[in-house]
């Protein structure tokens, strides 16, 4: 029997839609044994209350979600072949429990999402935009706004959206194109920067696992407000950005912002242009929007936490030497392996490389 840790990381994995095909039957050996209705219940709830956080589930949820899939089984093929052969209590059983699974292939937690459930007291609910790994999504927001959010990414906006306030917050990367309303700012909360504008477009890189935070100005105004740098603000003009250290209390290379007359000097922040590809003149912070990956003197260590995003693999380096090679490319998104094809023949540094697509690991050596 799998512990509950494993249990939560496969359905966590199966809902991200980033699990092996080994992990996916595990988790449906679990799903269709007897006696984890209550595990399975439990995973439901978890879920919900981190899709939607500012919606309760009601008691009877699971139930509704059950009579959903038994009435829907006959107009979609069922993930896991059960037969109705079994006794009642067991055959419940076992659909109350495929139905945890279930319900995310049939993409229930959309059907019920917050902004199709206002409820008696709430007149605004918390609209939330994922992507999952190597998912691209375009949304257009209720103020006419473009959103183009890259992988790994989670887009909420604020109650009261395009109403009260035209404020989001931002984990990951996005690439905006804001509509003009100079009454009601548009505003991006980040865990290091927040960036205010009144239209324009932009773009936000905003991962915690990266060792920057970015946003690259590429017309109108935007003023980011630096919370690591007691909240002291900077105006970029079109094609500059900044760089806000995430971990590392040195700036990254660049200009060290000027303090204003009797201000101290910035520590984690620096404002340069937006890099230009040579080859095409593209901008290089913003290519991920067309479908390329491009790199800048980018580490091999940074290189990967990008492929992680875009294909679903873990990078681990056995040639620790490798972390610090560095790429300056810009490739289609091709496979994986042309991708690692591309990246080998583009450096002298030497090193090889060996995809497990079974495990979905790509090992450096």
């Amino acid at each position: 029997m799998p512990s509950k840790e494993r249990i939560t990381y496969l359905f966590q994995r199966f809902f991200d839609k980033t699990c092996t095909t080994i992990e996916r039957e595990e988790l449906m050996k679990y799903v269709v044994q007897a006696g984890n209705e209550g595990p399975l219940k439990e995973l439901i709830d978890h879920t919900w209350r981190q899709e939607f956080p500012a919606h309760e589930q009601e008691a009877d949820r699971a139930d509704e979600i059950f009579r959903y899939i038994t009435e829907q089984q006959q107009k979609a093929s069922p993930v896991i072949n059960m037969k109705r052969t079994a006794h009642p209590k067991k055959w419940l059983r076992y659909a109350v429990g495929a139905a945890a699974v279930l319900l995310i292939v049939a993409g229930i937690y959309r059907v019920m999402e917050p902004a199709k459930m206002a409820t008696v007291g709430q007149s605004a609910a918390i609209n939330t935009y994922r992507t999952g790994i190597g998912e691209v999504k375009e949304v257009q927001l209720p103020d006419g706004s473009r959103i183009k959010i890259n992988a790994n990414s989670t887009l909420e906006l604020a109650p009261e959206f395009n109403r009260q306030n035209r404020e989001v917050t931002l984990t990951g990367e996005a690439f905006f194109e804001v509509t003009h309303n100079a009454s009601k700012p548009f505003i991006i909360h980040t865990n290091k920067m927040d960036v205010k504008v009144l239209g324009t477009t932009f773009n936000v890189k905003a991962y915690p696992d990266d060792q920057n935070f970015e946003t690259s100005l590429i017309k109108g105004s935007v003023e980011v407000t630096c919370k690591a740098e007691s909240n002291r603000k900077v105006v970029l003009r079109p094609n500059e950005k900044i760089t806000i250290a995430n971990r590392e209390p040195v700036p990254a290379e660049g200009q060290l912002l000027k303090p204003r007359p009797g201000q101290q000097a910035f520590e984690m922040a620096t404002v340069k242009p937006v890099t230009i590809d040579k080859k095409d003149s593209s901008i290089v912070e913003t290519n991920w929007t067309d479908n390329k990956l491009s790199f800048s003197n980018d580490s091999f260590e940074d290189i990967a936490r990008k492929i992680e995003r875009w294909y679903g693999v873990s990078v681990h380096f056995e040639n620790e030497a490798a972390r610090k090679y560095r790429f300056t490319i810009t490739i289609g998104k091709e496979s994986l392996d042309l991708v690692m094809k591309a990246l080998q023949l583009s450096i002298s540094g030497e090193y090889e490389y060996e995809i497990d697509e079974q495990n979905k690991v790509l090992y450096i050596r």
